[in-house]
């Protein structure tokens, strides 16, 4: 079994040029205050101790997570693995729940034969449709104050460990958020209300599809692969007056990624597909990057003009998710070696260039798709010990 630790692997004030953000009310989406993984300091230690935390209230709702077992049996047919947001008062969240048509098949459409009910190893019924649900909560006493259910928008996607990372963001009133038949919504965050909802060209038409053969024969279409329709796996971003929706095709450490760009108040696409490359393994994130009066979208190790979806500059040869503290890009791994390091990069908008390489300690490597902190210009990486 292998044991982790969190470690504080270095000091980094020398390298944190142009840190001069502010600190806005409110954790708008799953990368904190700024919608880059950089935390301002709040006047708050950091918790060592998670046992001496408290319950304060229960909410109203039983949330499921990652892919929960649903009722009578049915297996991974509801959950995700989104964060919350929180602003003003209120926290917000996505995940899904089965519904529709339930198979007593084992969904996985890798072309091997389907384990039925009674069969050795487990039983297996799940359902073949999803439900997108975002819910708001009062922070003061976990109540319910909305909840909004998109019926039956794609179909469930096979998987044991983890769900969809479809976190929402939160801004100016109003919650943004994708689902699980590639849809992108707006929603006011004060009653819940549906603003625009927006397919994504070519996804939502391959899900729609999906779900129909799904529903019509209680499984997924035979032969497909999991690689073929990945979709959405990490969450949306706002970057200036564009929202954007990553969308992810193939398996961990081969992902191919697509961006398309939204505009938020009407819901138009903007821009997209565009091709986003540079990290090779972990889930992408995009990262919103403020450069003078301008902010910049930041996805993998590529820069993009939100405005256009074009793309402006690009690191190669990093490995993982990265985090970002003023103009300074800081990854939790460069390239793939016997001796992993932390790379950072200081960027402009037409340029960048590495700025440190800092080795990891011995006997230690990366913790999977786990990303870096920053808070009080330290830089905080969870790490596992080598073989062990």
């Amino acid at each position: 079994m292998r044991s982790y630790r969190f470690l504080a692997l270095f000091l980094c004030a020398a390298a944190l040029p142009g840190a001069d953000e502010t600190a806005p009310d409110g954790w708008r989406s799953m990368l904190g205050p700024n919608h880059n993984g950089s935390l301002l300091p709040a006047g708050q230690p950091l918790v060592a101790d998670m046992g001496q935390a408290k319950v304060v209230w229960q909410s109203e709702e039983i949330i499921p997570c990652t892919c929960s077992d649903g009722p009578k049996g049915q297996t991974g047919l509801q959950g995700g693995s989104a964060t919350m947001a929180y602003d003003d008062g209120r926290l917000f969240l996505w995940y899904f729940m089965g519904s529709g048509t339930v198979t007593d098949q084992e969904m996985w459409p890798d072309g091997k034969r389907l384990r039925r009910v009674g069969e050795p190893y487990r039983k297996n019924y799940a359902s073949v449709l999803a439900d997108d649900i975002f819910l708001a909560v009062d922070v003061r006493d976990g109540s319910t104050l909305w909840r909004r259910v998109f019926k039956e928008r794609g179909p469930i996607r096979p998987g044991k460990m983890y769900g969809p990372l479809l976190s929402p963001v939160v801004a100016d009133g109003v919650v943004y958020g994708s689902g699980m038949g590639a849809t992108v919504y707006a929603l006011d965050a004060e009653t819940g209300e549906c603003l625009w909802e927006r397919p994504i060209p070519e996804w939502s038409d391959t899900l729609a599809e999906m779900a129909a053969t799904a529903r019509k024969e209680r499984r997924y279409p035979p032969g497909k692969k999991r690689s073929d329709y990945t979709g959405q796996q990490s969450s949306v971003a706002l970057v200036g007056d564009v929202v954007v929706v990553p969308m992810h095709r193939g398996n961990r450490g081969s992902r191919h990624v697509q961006l398309y760009g939204f505009d938020r108040r009407s819901g138009e696409l903007r821009w997209g597909p565009v091709g986003s490359g540079g990290c090779k393994d972990g889930v992408l994130v995009p990262h919103c990057w403020r450069y003078s009066d301008r902010e910049y979208l930041i996805d993998g190790a590529s820069c993009f003009d939100p405005r256009d979806g074009r793309k402006l500059w690009s690191v190669e040869d990093v490995g993982r998710l990265s985090v970002i503290a003023g103009n300074v890009l800081v990854f939790a791994s460069g390239s793939d070696s016997d001796q992993p390091a932390i790379p950072a990069y200081v960027m402009k908008p037409d340029a960048v260039a590495e700025l440190w390489r800092t080795p990891y300690p011995d006997g230690y490597e990366p913790l999977g798709a786990a990303a870096p902190v920053i808070t009080d210009r330290h830089v905080y990486l969870p790490v596992e010990r080598k073989n062990g």
